[in-house]
């Protein structure tokens, strides 16, 4: 391959999913690529939601002490390079096409020797994301898991330190199961042997599973709401506490209550592992923590991309994203909101829209976008017109509720669903504002 769009081209062409949920492919693949996960010091991060504030959080709380931090995240919002980071940089175009250069040949030959073993695309973004970490000689690195936790690609036998699990909720119900314990249980099952396991706001049924897991591979849990806690204490500012630290008034950049939640997790993960590996005192933890948490952003979760009205992107993608998202709009029950949906088919349409409809401020325009997968996009034509509007087009809507009054106090959009829809938003919107800056500077 030759160039960049070659590299990513290749890496799109492989199966997506595979019938057989296992690491039998993937542990191939790395054993012939010798292995680079056993060189790589590791944080798993799983969860149904707020896995990518985690681990922005957490990344920027490690690069305060001067840590050299890989990430790695799923999906991507803009490039598909964002999935592989150093220091929140994307990996290089040039880096990209190199490592998929040296992986390919190896790839093919399994293809030709035997197709079972063939790697998916998660598969090899996975193989090439751990030989790259090796390459730059990161300190620790954060690793996302994809779908599930204990057949997931990324359980594999790296240098892991810590778990951290973030949520349980019904999502991915027909790969992980259908009840909550089930999908705790599956989740639960990357918990690695002798590590500490750091577990954010879960029910009492996904906790048991947890916890039954933890015990047999003698994994110390540090809990959300029993072993460290968070408040709201102002406009974008928190209280974090636990036996070891207090910490007050932590100013957030990231709007909402789950936000606050997830920078908790972050922060007590931060302080674990400082037990056993920094030494840092009490007073720097504190310094550290409330200035890298105020500099922490993570793109199309609670950002804020226009004003007048304040206009805001998250990708609430689930029925328990949703729900939280409607948690933190009721903060603005003073406020006007006109909210735009578009969703995957596989999801649980009808229950996010039922929450989302129960908020007497909103005003719901639900809409379509075009994947670029082997997946449906919910029909939402069938919409109570009394209640919601229909457009097929999201461009349409957007352009309308850009024409309304921009003097209607307290009013503000709200623009939400797959992460594949609010990334097409997001790109409108930047352009906008890139074009609107040319234009002042010019005049």
């Amino acid at each position: 391959m030759k160039n960049y769009q070659d590299a990513v081209a290749y890496i799109h062409s492989r199966p997506r999913l595979k019938k057989e949920t296992t690491q039998r492919r993937i542990l191939n693949l790395l054993n012939k690529l010798d292995n680079p996960q056993r060189q790589v010091t590791a944080i798993h991060v799983v969860g149904t939601n707020g896995k990518g504030s985690v681990v922005a959080y957490l990344m920027n709380l490690l690069m305060g002490i001067k840590q050299k931090v890989g990430t790695f995240t799923s999906p991507f919002m803009i490039r598909f390079n964002e999935r592989i980071s150093i220091d929140g940089k994307p990996i290089s175009d040039k880096d990209l096409l190199a490592l998929v250069n040296f992986v390919k040949p190896v790839i093919e030959e399994i293809d030709k020797s035997d197709s079972e073993l063939a790697p998916s695309e998660f598969e090899v973004i996975t193989a090439l994301m751990y030989l790259y970490f090796v390459q730059q000689k990161v300190d620790l690195a954060i690793v996302e898991a994809g779908i599930g936790g204990e057949n997931d690609s990324t359980n594999v036998d790296d240098r892991s330190i810590m778990t951290i699990i973030t949520t349980i909720g019904m999502d991915h119900m027909k790969l992980l199961g259908n009840t909550i314990q089930k999908i705790a249980r599956t989740k639960a099952g990357i918990i690695k042997t002798g590590t500490p396991t750091v577990v954010g706001q879960v029910s009492n049924e996904a906790l048991d599973e947890i916890k039954a897991i933890a015990t047999k591979k003698i994994s110390e849990l540090v809990i959300a709401n029993q072993d460290f806690s968070v408040k709201a204490n102002g406009e974008q500012m928190f209280n974090y506490q636990s036996a070891d630290l207090t910490i007050n008034q932590i100013k957030i950049e990231m709007l909402g209550q789950f936000e606050i939640e997830d920078a908790g997790v972050a922060i007590a993960a931060f302080i674990n592992l400082n037990k056993n590996s920094f030494n840092l005192n009490n007073g720097q933890i504190t310094t550290n923590v409330k200035r890298q948490i105020q500099k922490t952003t993570w793109i199309g979760r609670m950002e804020s991309i226009g004003q007048n009205p304040l206009t805001i992107i998250d990708g609430a993608h689930n029925v328990p994203a949703i729900q939280k998202l409607k948690e933190s709009l009721e903060e603005y029950s003073k406020y006007q909101i006109d909210l735009v949906m578009a969703v995957f088919a596989d999801k649980q349409y009808q229950q996010m829209l039922s929450i989302l409809e129960s908020m007497p401020n909103v005003n719901l325009y639900l809409t379509s976008f075009v994947p670029d997968e082997n997946r449906k996009v919910a029909d939402f034509s069938f919409a109570d017109e009394s209640r919601v509007k229909y457009y097929p087009q999201w461009e349409k809507i957007i352009s309308e509720l850009e024409k309304k009054d921009a003097n209607i106090a307290h009013r503000m959009v709200v623009i939400t669903g797959s992460l594949l829809f609010i990334s097409e938003v997001r790109k409108i919107f930047i352009k906008k504002i890139k074009e609107k800056l040319n234009f002042s500077l010019l005049n």
